[in-house]
């Protein structure tokens, strides 16, 4: 392997192990940094203190996304503490009711450690997309093809791309200018939105809710991968703001949004919706 692709293994395994600890129980086995920096929802956290890492018993759903270059990854997945298995004796929270959370983890490696974690949970359904979270199913194999070379954008392209498309959310740019791939697909929290009503254009077309402003202040991109055409976006959706200092980040909704471009084109997005209004701890 390239030098490159060993990052990349080892991001992936220390997300591996991430995930392990937390249904171990075993937060010390979790390979962090002194000057480690987590938060829980936006909320400063500790390894193994987090309701997350409290209510766990399986992970029943995962899909990683790894940024070799920015030593980051990104972990979709769906976590709950209901066991097929009903004599495994772990002690956990919520021993009576059942847990079942949409979660994402970004995950920081630096020299072979853990410098950043940011979990984002969410273990509410969400009205509008009537999916139940225990059947969400990942992994979604379309991110896991790799781009043929000339098939391939720069990382810079691919961020362009994406910032146009929060433009044409924010209404600062016509829709038609978005460059979308005939068979683009939008999955939200496990629902299929697209081709329900609208196609992934039309929504920003005919559907009058769908407008959301998006400053590029809260956009973030720490996966961006040309090799299998993967781009994550973090990003603040807020409605009539009035201007930055106005701002209490409590109008709109955090998303993470993975999309993967082919030929300079979107042709897929997965969104997760944490439960989270207010500010990230991760601005800028």
């Amino acid at each position: 392997m390239t030098e490159r692709e060993l990052k990349r293994r080892d991001i992936l395994l220390a997300v591996d192990t991430y995930l392990e600890a937390i249904i171990d129980k075993t937060p010390e086995k979790v390979p962090v940094s002194p000057r480690l920096k987590m938060t829980h929802n936006g909320e400063s956290s500790k390894i193994g203190e987090s309701p997350l890492w409290r209510n766990t018993l399986r992970v029943k759903e995962r899909q990683t996304f790894a940024d070799p270059d920015s030593e980051q990854a990104v972990f979709y997945g769906v976590f709950t503490n209901v066991q097929s298995d009903f004599g495994v004796p772990r002690q956990i929270d919520m021993n009576l009711y059942a847990f079942w959370c949409t979660v994402t983890i970004r995950i920081k490696l630096e020299q072979g450690l853990i410098t950043e974690i940011e979990e984002l949970c969410n273990d509410r359904d969400l009205r509008l997309f009537p999916v139940p979270k225990k059947d969400i199913v990942l992994p979604d194999p379309n991110f896991s093809w790799y781009v043929h070379p000339d098939a391939r954008s720069t990382k810079e392209e691919m961020i362009a791309l994406i910032d146009n498309y929060w433009d044409c959310a924010s209404g600062l740019r016509p829709i038609d200018q978005l460059p979308v791939h005939p068979d683009a697909q939008r999955y939200e929290e496990g629902y299929r939105t697209t081709n329900q009503l609208h196609s992934f254009r039309g929504d920003f077309k005919h559907n009058k809710t769908f407008r959301w402003d998006v400053l590029q202040e809260n956009r973030r991109y720490p996966v961006v991968d040309p090799e299998y055409g993967l781009i994550i976006s973090y990003c603040m959706m807020e409605n009539n703001i009035a201007g930055p200092a106005a701002r209490d980040y409590v109008r709109g909704a955090l998303v993470v949004e993975v999309f993967r471009i082919d030929y300079g084109l979107i042709n897929r997005l997965l969104a997760m919706f944490p439960f989270l209004t207010g500010k990230t701890g991760w601005e800028k």
